[in-house]
């Protein structure tokens, strides 16, 4: 029985920690993508916003393209990807002078 008692308690143990885990989006996409969104303002540095969101997933090409940031929102089969990213932030000078939110984030 003491056996069984403490097989019991790890397994359980071992779901609280790895359930989280099995999660197939990260929080922050899907929690707090528009809350990153909204936290980021006209005039902000480059560097603030990528304390923020972290490195873009896809580069400014050339000055004045976007720059996009966290992996694009799960799309449902019928849907056409509509940006490369969740967040597009065009910079000037090194400050955002626009921000986009992919409007498939939900």
């Amino acid at each position: 029985m003491k056996v069984f008692r403490i097989v019991a308690i790890l397994s359980v143990t071992a779901l609280v920690f790895l359930y989280p885990a099995c999660s197939t989006k990260p929080f922050r996409q899907v929690e707090g993508t528009k809350a990153l969104f909204q936290s980021i303002a006209i005039g902000m540095d480059r560097e603030e916003v990528e304390k923020l969101l972290g490195k873009p997933i896809l580069p400014e090409i050339e000055p004045g393209f976007e720059v996009w940031y966290l992996s694009p929102p799960k799309i449902r089969t019928y849907e056409s990807p509509c940006a490369p990213g969740s967040i597009g932030i065009t910079y000037s000078g090194g400050k955002v002078v626009k921000k986009t939110l992919n409007p498939q984030v939900r």
